[in-house]
């Protein structure tokens, strides 16, 4: 009857296949350069039923340096446009990290630490991913107050958009790095410095143990 159905068992695999149909019968091409996207009129007929798939469940998407080297400054209809992108080329387990210093900060106001240790701890926007690793701190900073509500609005949106869409996204954990003021605030602590590439203090790092820390300091019931 001239018209081509799409059906597929997620929002990303339905995506994925409209891509499928879009490449390979109509020519075109969507990517991060350029779309090439004047389609035939009347669209190609498909005789049969094609199905696509995949012999993975998860299909994972991006790197923790990308957040840096890529996104960094991205605006939410550039995300926009990488969630579709995403979407139509199956991938369904996609890292999201944006926003997550606001939380940070939240966490360690909540244990004293003041903004001024946040200002000297966490880097410059463009420096983030390596200081996310626990590699640097401080380094091109401080954050822009209206960095951290601006980023975690943009992440809200980031994370419904993929939600939609059927993805998984993967949030970033707490991996154990802390400001240097820590061993002011918490004296009995078990700290040691890690010292990457030719960063010194203030810049490198101290590691903090985590366990010991939540076990003594925290309701673990309530985390």
């Amino acid at each position: 009857n001239g018209v081509v159905t799409v059906k597929g068992t997620t929002g990303v695999a339905t995506a994925w296949g409209v891509h499928h149909y879009l490449k390979y019968w109509c020519n075109a091409h969507i990517s991060w350069s350029g779309d090439q996207l004047n389609l035939p009129n009347p669209l190609p007929t498909i005789d049969g039923t094609v199905t696509v798939s995949s012999p993975h469940r998860y299909r994972y998407y991006q790197n923790v340096c990308t957040s840096s080297y890529s996104f960094v400054w991205w605006d939410w209809k550039r995300w926009e446009r990488e969630i579709d992108w995403m979407a139509l080329n199956g991938i369904n387990l996609p890292l999201a990290f944006t926003g997550q210093e606001e939380i940070w900060r939240r966490v360690y106001l909540s244990f004293n630490f003041s903004q001024s240790d946040l200002d000297s701890f966490f880097t410059g926007p463009a420096f983030l991913a390596w200081n996310r690793m626990g590699n640097i701190q401080g380094w091109g900073g401080p954050l822009p107050a209206h960095w951290y509500t601006d980023q975690l609005h943009l992440q809200h949106l980031i994370l419904k958009r993929m939600r939609s869409l059927g993805m998984i996204p993967v949030l970033p954990a707490f991996a154990g790095h802390v400001p240097l003021s820590v061993r002011q605030l918490y004296p009995n602590v078990s700290v040691t410095t890690l010292k990457w590439n030719s960063f010194e203090q203030p810049y490198c790092w101290f590691i903090y143990f985590l366990l010991n820390w939540v076990i003594d300091n925290c309701d673990v019931s309530a985390v």
